[in-house]
């Protein structure tokens, strides 16, 4: 059993939003019907669980943090509901999030990515999950190694982006280290520097050595 995904805005998508990237998303509902998908969204308040339960839609995007509860808890609610149970259900997780892996497995959760997410890499994933082959009636895919696949993809997608994330932060602690030991040396010839000449021609050649400096020049006013 897959969902069928026809030209019109006629697949169901329900967006379960705490609000949090507003005006990031607010082509999400545009971008979404023009691969045929209705995206719905649904706030993050009291009766979150229940609104979600009241209706039928194709697949579910959930915040993974929500001020009452979490996207696991939106997971388990739905597999705990026998008409509802084989939906799946795909979890937006803040970039400084702590997966619990044994979580989303044991909550049903078929798919995640970190944001910020791009909308059109969201609809690839969002299509990918509602082509997925389900056994009729199961909270499973068919093929439960598909399911694990699935969530194995993420985990190496969120590795590789915190390995990018930690490498230009690397970088930017690199830079700065080369940045404040060039100071250091200006500071320390500027101290021996024993006349205006050779402080000028100390300060022109220190500064050069800063990174990413490709020219200086001083301005000596007369006083008056």
């Amino acid at each position: 059993m897959t969902a069928h995904l026809g030209n019109d805005a006629d697949v169901d998508i329900l967006l379960v939003d705490a609000g949090g990237y507003g005006s990031l998303r607010a082509d999400w509902p545009e971008a979404f019907g023009a691969h045929g998908l209705r995206l719905t969204r649904i706030g993050d308040d009291a009766q979150m669980l229940s609104r979600i339960a009241a209706c039928r839609p194709a697949l579910v995007i959930s915040d993974l943090e929500l001020a009452h509860g979490d996207g696991y808890a939106v997971c388990a609610a739905l597999r705990s509901d026998a008409a509802r149970q084989a939906i799946p259900v795909l979890l937006l997780a803040p970039p400084s999030a702590l997966l619990d892996p044994q979580r989303l497995v044991d909550s049903g959760v078929d798919s995640f990515l970190m944001e910020p997410v791009d909308v059109q890499q969201l609809i690839v994933h969002v299509r990918l999950l509602l082509e997925r082959p389900m056994a009729a009636g199961a909270a499973c895919p068919a093929d439960e190694s598909l399911h694990l696949r699935h969530l194995a993809h993420a985990g190496l997608a969120h590795a590789a982006g915190v390995s990018s994330q930690l490498q230009q932060r690397e970088r930017e602690l690199g830079r700065f280290n080369s940045v404040l030991q060039a100071l250091y040396r200006l500071t320390s010839a500027l101290n021996r520097a024993d006349s205006e000449s050779a402080l000028i021609d100390t300060a022109l050649d220190c500064a050069l050595e800063l990174p990413g400096v490709r020219a200086v020049w001083i301005q000596i006013r007369e006083p008056d």
